[in-house]
């Protein structure tokens, strides 16, 4: 059902996303077709698109508020390597960036992509790197490690993650702040 509501928004160009041409010309050929079949593919580029559609417009360091680009948004959420003996490496800088930053490293899902196949599925957290059976089962378990352990999204996929919460499985947290985009997603995915 998703599916087919986030479709009928993006046909509807309710969300531009001209300007980044390799997510569109993926967005033509996955969501314009008639029958949207439910395969990794589809729902790996259904959660890619979040990201753009949800982007983080500031992100606080101190006292200092930054811009982040999209690309950097999307790649906390889910990041793409070429090949699986890329993760370790992928794990690593990660990690390495974060302890520069003086930040945590909060659970993201990395999948292997050769060419156009989908291969492999991970989620990352901390020291460990949970393999998952399909894309969907990656969100999931994503999502679900936030919860169970109580942890702060990544400010980098506040948005997209809100949305996840709200929208899968119609959590509300006490306190929390819900961007105009996210509701406005929700809305727009309720009316579709």
């Amino acid at each position: 059902m998703f599916m087919k509501k986030l479709r009928r928004i993006i046909k509807a160009k309710k969300y531009s996303m001209e300007e980044y041409t390799d997510l569109a010309s993926e967005i033509q050929t996955t969501f314009f077709e008639e029958n949207i079949e439910m395969t990794d593919r589809t729902i790996y580029v259904a959660f890619s698109v979040l990201p753009y559609m949800l982007r983080q417009m500031f992100v606080q360091k101190g006292l200092k508020k930054s811009r982040p680009s999209v690309l950097m948004c999307k790649e906390s959420f889910i990041t793409t390597i070429n090949t699986e003996a890329k993760l370790a490496e992928t794990v690593e800088k990660r990690r390495k960036t974060a302890t520069e930053n003086k930040t945590r490293v909060q659970p993201y899902i990395v999948v292997v992509q050769a060419e156009k196949a989908l291969q492999s599925f991970f989620v990352v957290f901390d020291f460990l790197i949970f393999k998952a059976n399909c894309m969907l089962a990656a969100v999931d378990l994503h999502f679900k490690l936030h919860a169970v352990f109580n942890l702060e999204y990544s400010e980098l996929s506040t948005n997209v993650m809100i949305f996840i919460q709200k929208y899968f499985y119609n959590l509300s947290y006490k306190n929390q702040r819900v961007v105009s985009s996210v509701a406005a997603l929700i809305s727009d995915l309720d009316r579709a």
